[in-house]
């Protein structure tokens, strides 16, 4: 123990001299050799990797196909047909990577503004309505074709047929993530589990509403039936109630899809709108007219 503690002190001297630009392989072989035993390694080290990837630098598939176990890979298709390779990242990571390449290099949100371009989105790629999770030869549909997709076909009938049927087919959420993001996937996480809790006041407000049918009286000249009074409270008491569950279990949904898509803590960053120079209100100092205001978010 007294070895392992001086030699991670001896590592966090190097640390400090050289700086965050030195090898930190090298610094823990330095620092186990000034103890003369190997005490000090990095997960790196455990696990069998040689060198240590920097953040910086140039991203080369054939570092993670050596070790296929250790990551998690998403088959895509390759520009050639019918070839599928293997990458960390899925269809909406690459789609992202891929604009953060271009505003490294063009300020997207200047030219926006100034007309140059009107707006960029990545395109739908087959991965939309196609599977990439197995090698069959024949191309099978994703969830998200069979979920939501529509026949080709002109008759309207068939297209209203198919689409009532997708009313009653479990949203796929992992699909939904991994095509779109996980900001469309919360979305549509809240949607699907409104949408089921929605049956129990559904069927209390159709219950409640036959018995002020049955029980009907006139407000103007008339009093309310005691058995009205009762219902139309116990109506309102369940729909007090029925709200605060709700919140309450999507509280717990969110924080468990957070947990399992690895978004717990992570907070998105708005983008300052190009388009937006402001409103214009009264200067409130000199009373003039015609100031420039950008309120506080």
């Amino acid at each position: 123990r007294k070895q392992l503690l001086d030699a991670f002190v001896r590592y966090l001297e190097l640390k400090a001299q050289r700086g965050l630009e030195a090898d930190p392989c090298e610094l823990i072989a330095e620092a186990n050799a000034s103890v003369g035993a190997r005490v000090l390694v990095n997960w790196h080290t455990a696990i069998g990797l040689s060198t240590v990837v920097s953040p910086y630098k140039e991203f080369k598939l054939s570092q993670y196909e050596e070790r296929k176990n250790l990551w998690k890979m998403y088959p895509c298709k390759a520009r050639k047909n019918d070839t599928m390779i293997s990458t960390p990242f899925n269809g909406n990571q690459r789609a992202k990577l891929l604009e953060s390449i271009i505003n490294r290099q063009l300020d997207l949100a200047q030219l926006e503004a100034q007309g140059y371009i009107t707006s960029i989105f990545p395109l739908d790629s087959r991965d939309k309505i196609e599977r990439t999770d197995h090698e069959h030869a024949e191309p099978e549909p994703s969830k998200l074709l069979t979920g939501w997709g529509l026949p080709e076909t002109a008759n309207p009938t068939l297209k209203a047929w198919a689409f009532t049927r997708t009313m009653f087919k479990p949203v796929p959420l992992c699909e939904v993530k991994t095509y779109y993001g996980e900001r469309v996937a919360f979305y549509f996480a809240l949607v699907n589990l409104i949408c089921r809790w929605l049956v129990f006041p559904g069927l209390v407000g159709l219950v409640t509403f036959g018995a002020q049918r049955v029980i009907y009286y006139d407000p103007r000249t008339e009093h309310a039936p005691r058995l009205r009074v009762i219902l139309d409270v116990f109506y309102a008491f369940v729909m007090a109630i029925w709200g605060t569950v709700v919140l309450e279990r999507w509280k717990r949904e969110q924080c468990s899809l957070a947990l399992r898509w690895g978004q717990r803590g992570m907070n998105k960053a708005e983008a300052p709108r190009p388009h937006y120079h402001g409103i214009t209100r009264r200067n409130p100092i000199t009373y003039e007219d015609g100031q420039t205001h950008y309120p506080e978010s």
